[in-house]
């Protein structure tokens, strides 16, 4: 709650409740017209006067480049006229997704509530947190997914796995690169978990509820392509081709692999920079960064969750 109210003034008063970059306006142009139950628009009178870098007409039809999985929770604060109060609001649930998340994996409320105040203390999530990006929700997407994963793995629960593959599905549907190292984290935990269980056949039943859940996302990826470009394989990003991230217009893997490649490279270079920005790093030991996840596995004090 102390975390939603200090991002609502941070919206608020240094924000101005309105989006920045051309990012926060697409996913809110898209925001608005679901809201509308549209996913696209026809051309607007002069295109010319409309033009935006994340705002496409092509084919007849106006919409956003990104997917659904943000902009699908802005709609409620659309229709109360104050979108902008979403991001603090799923901020503060995240942290608590968070909260348990480490209850459940470590125990005891001491390391939970250390993990959630130097969250919250995050520069980079009060900010955020306080925007219209998606990166809030990206954090609650991918803390819900995980959290119920590993909490499946205690109670046996059919109904929290697949939930968390609807979560992680979710997050496919607004960040993919971050839905793909969530979901591994998630099957590598569960390959852990049955390759050490007397009851394979049991694991395997609650992973299928997981991959039912992912399913029914992907299912719903297909079906906004198709809404709002007119081809369920033809994703909104990069509709004029080539700009920018170099996204793939398809996806044919043979523009897919080259783009995964791309992607680990942009973020080796983003983080070098802020590395760099930030504690005078050499760029070239960024995986140094890294180092104190081996701090467990050093001191032999790791469970199953660290390995």
């Amino acid at each position: 709650a102390l975390l939603t109210t200090g991002l609502l003034y941070v919206a608020d008063k240094y924000l101005d409740r309105v989006p920045h970059v051309q990012d926060s306006v697409s996913q809110l142009f898209t925001a608005r017209l679901m809201a509308r139950g549209e996913f696209y628009r026809p051309y607007p009178p002069v295109p010319r006067a409309f033009n935006m870098e994340f705002v496409f007409t092509k084919n007849q039809r106006w919409y956003g480049k990104y997917p659904f999985g943000w902009p699908v929770l802005l709609i409620p604060g659309i229709w109360a006229g104050h979108p902008w109060v979403i991001s603090p609001i799923v901020s503060g649930l995240a942290l608590l997704l968070l909260f348990l998340l480490v209850r459940e994996m470590y125990g005891g409320w001491s390391l939970a509530m250390g993990a959630m105040i130097l969250t919250a203390l995050s520069p980079s999530v009060i900010y955020l947190g306080g925007s219209l990006m998606n990166h809030a929700a990206a954090m609650f997407y991918l803390l819900g997914g995980i959290y119920l994963a590993v909490r499946s793995g205690r109670t046996y629960s059919h109904a929290a796995m697949f939930f968390s593959g609807i979560s992680l599905g979710m997050l496919f549907n607004m960040r993919p690169m971050e839905a793909i190292a969530g979901q591994t984290a998630v099957v590598l935990f569960w390959c852990y978990r049955t390759w050490k269980s007397n009851h394979r056949r049991k694991e395997g039943a609650i992973f299928f509820s997981w991959v039912c859940g992912g399913l029914v996302m992907l299912g719903m990826f297909f079906l906004f392509n198709y809404a709002t470009t007119g081809d369920p394989m033809n994703i909104p990003y990069q509709t004029l081709g080539g700009h920018f991230e170099n996204v793939p217009t398809t996806l044919d893997s043979a523009k897919l692999l080259p783009f995964l490649e791309l992607s680990v490279q942009i973020q080796d270079i983003n983080i070098s920079a802020i590395l760099i920005a930030m504690f005078n790093y050499p760029a070239p030991y960024i995986w140094l960064s890294f180092a104190f996840l081996l701090i467990p596995l050093v001191s032999g004090r790791f469970n199953r969750y660290d390995v």
